[in-house]
């Protein structure tokens, strides 16, 4: 994991995000993360806010995919990571992922917009 420092008081505004990933012998579990954290924690499996990120994910009796995970803020305005699946991994495919991200509402809360470019075997 890597942390970027930044100046007391000021925001590190993230607007674009870029990734490759490959899976060569398949998904196994979760795996690949590249996740982008508010203030990570010294361990990730507890209270990681994600920004932004990827991964893949195997499920029972699913093909393997690709998912974009990202804090969403639910009715009662608890904050929480969630899934959206991206697309099906095919074993040894490079997939580039990219996004961007809108400003930031009266909330704080962005939009992104995703895309997955497969890059071939």
């Amino acid at each position: 994991s890597h942390q970027f420092s930044r100046p007391a008081g000021r925001a590190l505004a993230v607007k674009h995000f870029r990734a490759q990933v490959t899976f060569p012998d398949g998904v196994s579990s979760a795996c690949g993360y590249i996740w982008l954290c508010r203030d990570m924690p010294r361990n990730i499996h507890v209270g990681c806010e994600a920004i932004a990120g990827i991964y893949g994910s195997d499920e029972v009796d699913r093909p393997a995919t690709l998912k974009w995970i990202a804090t969403e803020r639910n009715e009662g305005w608890e904050m929480s990571n969630e899934s959206t699946e991206l697309c099906t991994v095919t074993p040894g495919v490079c997939y580039e992922v990219t996004a961007s991200f809108s400003r930031a509402d009266d909330y704080g809360l962005m939009t992104a917009t995703v895309t997955v470019t497969p890059r071939g075997q």
